[in-house]
């Protein structure tokens, strides 16, 4: 299922991360693994990913990454 999704977004992925790399006002979450995941949810369950994250951590920071990503959290 990663698998998958890495695959098919390789190119955007690059981009983000290529684009992002000097940026220390990015998003502190943009750089970890678990960001793929994160990515992968937002265009499968965005709905579901939001009512989670909100348990745990701010939503601004899944706001941000969904801009980043280039949708709406």
């Amino acid at each position: 299922m990663l698998d998958d999704f890495v695959e098919h977004n390789r190119e955007k992925l690059e981009e983000i991360f290529r684009d992002y790399a000097e940026d220390e006002r990015c998003n502190p979450l943009l750089f970890q693994p678990e960001t793929l995941l994160v990515f992968e949810r937002l265009d499968k369950d965005p709905f579901r990913l939001k009512e989670v994250w909100a348990r745990a951590l701010p939503l601004e920071l899944l706001e941000s990454l969904a801009a980043i990503w280039g949708t709406a959290a």
